[in-house]
C-alpha cells in the first residue's frame, strides 16, 4: 500500500502503487482489532530488517543513484488510497519503513521500498485490499488527481490507466500493476509507463517501481530485479 514515487524526464514528477494475480490466495482477515493494534513489536529490529530488503547499487551497476527524499504528498496519497479501499491510514499500523535510492539510466528509473506492519492480520488485510476490485480504480483516480496538481504549466494529463499484469508467485503474495499515463507537454504527446511490483510475507510488504518514457521498462531486467527482491524477502 506504500506509494511509489518516480520521476521521468526533467520536467515531470509523477506518482503511482482489478483482476487477479498469479499467486495462491492468502486468507483474508478483518481489520485489525484493538487488541492486535497493541501488539508489542521490536521497532528497532523491524527498522534494521526493512533496510536489508531494498535494491542497492550492486543490483544496478552503472546506474545513477539519487537519495530518496520524503515528500509531504506521500502520506496524503497513502491515506487517500487506504481510505478509498477501506483501510486505515498505514501510519497507524506500520512499525518500520525504508526506501532505496532512485536509480536512473536515460529515461528509465527504478526504486524500491519496504515496510513492516504490526501484525500478520494487518498484512492479510492489506493483501485483501490489493486483491479487491477497488484497488486499481483507486490508484488510477488518485494518480490522475495528483498529476493534475503537480504537472508544470504547459503539461496536461490526457488519460491514465492502471491494470494488473501476470506475475510469478513470490513469497506469500505478489502482484504487478502497470500505469500508463498519456501526457500532452507543450503540445507534444508523451507516454509514461510504470510497473509497480508488490511482494509480501509475514509482516513484510515490499514494493518496487520500474518506469520508462515512451516504452515499458525492459522486461528482462525488471524480472531479474524482482527475483533479487524475492530472494531478499525469502531470506528475511
Amino acid at each position: 500500500m506504500r506509494r511509489i514515487v518516480f520521476s521521468v524526464a526533467s520536467a515531470l514528477v509523477l506518482a503511482a502503487c482489478g483482476g487477479g494475480d498469479e499467486t495462491p490466495p492468502v486468507a483474508t482477515a478483518p481489520a485489525t482489532t484493538a487488541a492486535a493494534a497493541t501488539t508489542t513489536v521490536d521497532v528497532a529490529a523491524d527498522k534494521a530488517k526493512a533496510a536489508t530488503l531494498l535494491l542497492g547499487p550492486t543490483d544496478l551497476p552503472g546506474w545513477k543513484a539519487k537519495p530518496h527524499q520524503e515528500d509531504p504528498a506521500d502520506k496524503a496519497f497513502d491515506d487517500q488510497l487506504a481510505a478509498c479501499v477501506g483501510r486505515p491510514s498505514p501510519s497507524t499500523y506500520t512499525t518500520a519503513s525504508a526506501d532505496s535510492p532512485s536509480f536512473s539510466m536515460g529515461d528509465a528509473e527504478v526504486s524500491s521500498d519496504a515496510q513492516l506492519v504490526r501484525t500478520v492480520e494487518d498484512f492479510r488485510a492489506d493483501v485483501a485490499a490489493v486483491r479487491g476490485p477497488k484497488y486499481a480504480p483507486c490508484v488510477r483516480n488518485g494518480l490522475t488527481k495528483l498529476l493534475q496538481r503537480q504537472l508544470p504549466a504547459g503539461a496536461a494529463v490526457q488519460s491514465a490507466t492502471v491494470v494488473r499484469l501476470p506475475i510469478a508467485g513470490y513469497g506469500e503474495f505478489s502482484a504487478r500493476f502497470r500505469a500508463t499515463i498519456k501526457l500532452l507537454i507543450q503540445g507534444q504527446p508523451a507516454i509514461v509507463y510504470q510497473d509497480a511490483i508488490l511482494l509480501g510475507k509475514g509482516r513484510v510488504e515490499l514494493s518496487a517501481s520500474f518506469s520508462n518514457l515512451g516504452q515499458p521498462f525492459d522486461p528482462a531486467l525488471e524480472g531479474a530485479l524482482v527475483a533479487k527482491l524475492s530472494a531478499k524477502l525469502a531470506a528475511a
